[in-house]
């Protein structure tokens, strides 16, 4: 089980020198190539030399989910965390990755669409999730997955969700202190 969260507008650029690569990001067999050629049309330079873990980069200072999940349970072995990147698709919350800015519902470069229409279309993206990963997209990020209905992932019992995302990462470092 996976819990499914969505990256943060709210980014830190990465002063170090940890290099990250492309292909070391999850599921890279199935999503390299869409990643590449999103990268080519967003026209943006990704330092791959200075890179974070997702968590971190994500971890800005406007961030609502991401500051509220304490470093602890970032780093819990057991802990699987699914983010859902504009840029690169289902990554990893432990993936290292660059500074980009770029948001679902944004065209940048030479986007023809809007981001999530992108990773609609492709129609990769639903086939990531089971059935026992909990939903904690905002709904902004979900239109790229268009499941047509269908039920991909569990919602939380009792969970009220507001895009602020504010409650998202308090419920997940609950979730979290439980493991």
């Amino acid at each position: 089980m996976a819990y499914l969260i969505t990256c943060s507008g709210s980014k830190k650029k990465p002063t170090n020198s940890k290099h990250g690569k492309l292909e070391d990001l999850f599921r890279h067999d199935l999503l390299g190539e869409h990643r590449i050629n999103l990268i080519k049309l967003y026209k943006d330079h990704l330092d791959w030399s200075k890179t974070l873990p997702a968590y971190e980069l994500y971890c800005g200072p406007h961030s609502k989910i991401y500051n509220k999940i304490s470093p602890n349970n970032w780093h819990k072995k057991s802990t699987e965390i699914l983010i859902l990147s504009a840029l690169f698709g289902w990554i990893r919350h432990t993936n290292l990755i660059p500074y980009y800015d770029l948001k679902m519902d944004e065209k940048k470069g030479e986007m023809k669409v809007p981001t999530y229409l992108f990773w609609r279309n492709l129609a990769v993206l639903p086939d990531m999730i089971n059935i026992n990963d909990v939903d904690l997209l905002s709904a902004n990020y979900k239109r790229a997955l268009d499941t047509n209905g269908m039920i991909t992932a569990v919602s939380p019992n009792g969970f009220q969700y507001s895009d602020r995302g504010d409650c998202v990462g308090y419920w997940l470092e609950n979730e979290l202190n439980r493991i």
